[in-house]
């Protein structure tokens, strides 16, 4: 039979780790506070000029792909995403201009389509112009939100998300993100995709806050072909 200051011991070292177990994950409705708080803060950040690296791992290939871009975001609703330097791969969008995918090797602009609400039809850029937007009601019409966990980040969460639109989840399985709910940081986000593949991408730096020059919203396409869908 355990002696008093075993059995005390014993009581502590349950205590804890039940308090681990407690702290590990929150409930779904803990879960859905978590990622609302975070919206919240990210709200609040009315421009955002970040540096990433996007790392796409192939489930056919044992070593992740990985290239580096820069985005720009300002409130209502522009942004421009592009990857590598100088850029090969642009994403543009304004408030009052449809999505733009621009080509600087083949030289194509492609003008894609847009929903009711002036949102990307494209279903990647959809989900990083919702993650970008922080708009509370968009976010809930698009994603339902499975578990949140402490992150190993300091006051970081781990949350993960199950797209609701038909169409992104034919392809798309979860989403998860890293996120700091009381700045409204994002660190990283990663997409599952059906056919094992994934694609993160990593916040190497931000700068919330920031005046963005005009130009960078806009791009000289003289001599492109344009293709509209």
């Amino acid at each position: 039979m355990p002696t008093p200051v075993i059995k005390s011991g014993l009581y502590t070292l349950f205590a804890l780790l039940m308090g681990l177990a407690c702290a590990q994950a929150a409930d779904p409705p803990d879960a859905e506070a978590v990622a609302q708080r975070w919206l919240a803060s990210a709200a609040k950040v009315q421009t955002l000029a970040v540096q990433f690296a996007q790392e796409r791992k192939l489930r056919t290939l044992n070593r992740l792909l990985v290239r580096q871009g820069k985005l720009w975001f300002q409130r209502p609703g522009s942004f421009r995403w592009q990857i590598d330097e100088p850029p090969s791969l642009i994403a543009l969008k304004t408030a009052n201009q449809p999505l733009q995918w621009i080509s600087t090797k083949a030289r194509t602009v492609r003008i894609t389509a847009t929903k009711p609400d002036g949102s990307a039809a494209d279903p990647a850029m959809d989900i990083l112009q919702s993650l970008l937007s922080a708009n509370t009601a968009k976010f809930t019409e698009q994603f339902r939100v499975l578990s949140a966990k402490p992150a190993d980040l300091p006051d970081a969460w781990d949350i993960e998300l199950d797209p609701k639109d038909r169409r992104t989840s034919i392809a798309v399985k979860t989403i998860q993100l890293r996120v700091t709910p009381d700045t409204g940081a994002l660190h990283h986000f990663s997409v599952f995709m059906r056919d094992g593949s994934v694609l993160t991408t990593r916040v190497l730096q931000a700068d919330p806050g920031s005046p963005i020059a005009a130009d960078i919203f806009t791009f000289d396409s003289s001599g492109y072909s344009t293709i509209t869908e």
